[in-house]
């Protein structure tokens, strides 16, 4: 019993150090919590979660998926195959092919767990085309977000068309808008 109470307040300390309110929840309940990208393993991730298997057609970008647990109109197709979570392996930005018309589309974010097998780490949603990824070299890179701004457009403001809408982060399980 003494080691678990030191072990409890040992936690308490270093979490003062990140967040104060950590600390009273900790002392109170006695839990300890995780903050999110920093203690999220790939390992947890793939073990826990659903996962997909992905196919890289040789000849293109098409991808085939399955299960797929989405609508497509057409032959869904990689945008994007770059390392997300900085493990060494290629994640992949998916066109899933539902679009709502012909400038915003369904993407998917997938995290490759293993050869050919990904975790979905983003609700599939609709966005514009563009978007770019975040150069972090040490934790998860972020996707920033456009959208077209169509008055701006009618006015002629060119400078003004394509701005920022989001910007997505890795909470610990999913990508979500910061």
């Amino acid at each position: 019993m003494r080691n678990l109470l030191k072990n409890i307040f040992e936690n308490c300390i270093f979490n003062f150090m990140k967040n104060k309110f950590a600390l009273i929840l900790a002392l109170c309940t006695g839990f300890t919590f995780t903050y999110g990208q920093e203690n999220t393993s790939i390992a947890d991730l793939c073990s826990n979660g659903k996962t997909y298997k992905l196919v890289l057609h040789s000849s293109s970008k098409f991808v085939d998926i399955t299960p797929k647990d989405f609508d497509s109109t057409g032959d869904p197709y990689f945008t994007h195959q770059v390392d997300l979570n900085n493990d060494g392996k290629d994640d992949l930005i998916v066109n899933l092919k539902d679009c709502s018309d012909p400038t915003h589309c369904k993407f998917g974010v997938y995290i490759q767990c293993e050869e050919g097998k990904y975790i979905s780490v983003y609700k599939p949603e609709y966005w514009l085309p563009s978007f770019r990824i975040s150069k972090n070299e040490k934790g998860w890179k972020e996707i920033v977000l456009y959208e077209r701004d169509e008055e701006a457009f009618l006015q002629g403001k060119k400078d003004k068309i394509i701005t920022v809408k989001d910007t997505l982060k890795f909470s610990g399980k999913a990508y979500t808008i910061k």
